[in-house]
């Protein structure tokens, strides 16, 4: 075993000189007893992922899933996975009986207004669910979540939740998404230094399906919906952060709920019937009815559900995609199996909650 002195850096560099010299069974333990040490070392990951290509060929398997694995916290491995095909055809079973906006397609929008708008949102959102299709609520949160306008008071988000601790991701430029640089900071000095740190969904441990920092004295601002059954909750996450912010495209199990309360979200959706051309990371297997997409290899860490491709550079709108922008009071519901990127933007701040939760 390595001594606990010896700074992780100095060790791939030492892996790497034995990979260099040809001895590759050395490089491949000193790598593995590396990640054993450091198991979210991406570049250890990365160096692991040559060291058996070199080994077993370019093919090799057990290297594309750590490179899979790396993705999620550095963006640099992007550059080393073996690209998919630009249309998935092998294997590929496509049972989806959703909806589907087509060419130049639309979601539905429904603009709740005054009154009996939680009513309105709980039977239209019946109605999307059962027919997996996106909807927005236009000014919904008024009737869903009328105490988060509070919120937009990073005085009182201070006052009520500053002490809480939270995961904050270091920004590294507009396009982000990868959790590299992950900060344990308080969330009042959060607050203070968004300009570098983004915060996004915590996952942490615990029995309350609020996630930090809004688990304690937050907790009294939000009330989940009288229409999601609680013994289906995943978790129900803030999103903040300043200036623009886009994430990579993806997609989630979960049907999703999200409630913009500064500033406003661009998404573009793309039906589950796509997996085959948005160049997914993992090789999909099954596209459900429901829109549940399964993989050949499935496993959540190595983040199968990411995709290459970036719709927003692209420039144009693939078929079966739509384009929808949630404005600040607005609510978006997001079907599990729909594959979505989002542009989060604002002036001076951006900010929203979502609901995760299981059909």
């Amino acid at each position: 075993d390595f001594p606990t002195f010896v700074d992780d850096v100095v060790l791939i560099n030492m892996g790497y000189l034995l990979l260099e010299a040809g001895d590759i069974s050395r490089a491949k333990i000193t790598f593995r007893k590396l990640l054993m040490r450091s198991p979210h070392n991406s570049r250890a990951m990365i160096a692991l992922s040559e060291t058996l290509r070199a080994e077993e060929g370019p093919e090799s398997e057990e290297a594309h899933s750590l490179l899979l694995r790396a993705s999620q916290f550095d963006r640099k491995a992007l550059a080393f996975i073996r690209k998919p095909k630009e249309v998935q055809t092998s294997e590929f079973r496509n049972l989806y009986k959703g909806f589907q906006p087509g060419k130049n397609g639309k979601i539905s929008v429904v603009d709740v207004g005054q009154g009996n708008g939680l009513s309105v949102i709980a039977d239209s959102l019946q109605k999307a669910v059962r027919k997996r299709s996106p909807i927005l609520f236009k000014r919904g949160i008024q009737s869903l979540f009328p105490t988060l306008s509070s919120w937009t008071n990073h005085s009182y988000l201070r006052e009520q939740a500053g002490s809480e601790f939270i995961y904050a991701m270091k920004k590294e430029g507009p396009m982000q998404g990868f959790w590299s640089q992950r900060r344990l900071m308080k969330f009042s000095d959060f607050i203070s230094d968004q300009d570098k740190y983004y915060l996004i969904s915590q996952k942490s441990y615990g029995s309350s399906k609020l996630q930090p920092p809004m688990r304690h004295e937050l907790s009294k601002d939000f009330k989940l919906p009288y229409f999601i059954n609680p013994s289906f909750l995943d978790s129900v996450n803030l999103w903040m952060g300043k200036g623009e912010i886009v994430s990579r495209l993806h997609h989630d199990d979960n049907e999703n709920l999200a409630t913009i309360i500064q500033g406003e979200k661009k998404y573009i959706l793309c039906s589950p019937a796509t997996a085959n051309v948005l160049q997914v990371l993992g090789e999909v297997k099954l596209v459900s009815a429901n829109g549940r997409i399964m993989y050949h290899h499935s496993d959540d860490s190595h983040g199968e559900h990411f995709c290459l491709r970036n719709l927003f550079e692209e420039g144009e709108v693939p078929d079966d995609c739509v384009e929808v922008v949630a404005s600040e009071g607005d609510v978006i519901y997001i079907p599990g199996g729909w594959f979505h990127q989002v542009r989060s933007a604002g002036e001076p701040y951006h900010q929203a909650v979502n609901i995760w939760w299981a059909l």
